[in-house]
């Protein structure tokens, strides 16, 4: 799969994951990310495998229904 495809790929997922949870609920930038990229027990400013790990996108969910949803997409 080549780049551009990737990209077109991952924005048709932001798109529909919005149309679940609302274009609110979807964090993907890479400043909004990085407060998801380590937990209480590592180093955010240690670059190592161990310590950080970077999500593509963070999706917040308000109810069961979205959950399931999501769910549902994720496995089609």
């Amino acid at each position: 799969m080549s780049i551009s495809s990737k990209a077109k790929n991952k924005e048709k997922i932001l798109k529909d994951l919005e149309k679940i949870v609302g274009e609110e609920n979807i964090v993907y930038t890479d400043e909004d990310l990085f407060v998801y990229s380590y937990d209480a027990y590592s180093d955010p400013f240690l670059d190592n495998e161990i310590s950080t790990s970077r999500a593509d996108v963070v999706v917040r969910v308000e109810d069961k229904k979205q959950v399931s949803e999501i769910v549902k997409y994720a496995n089609e």
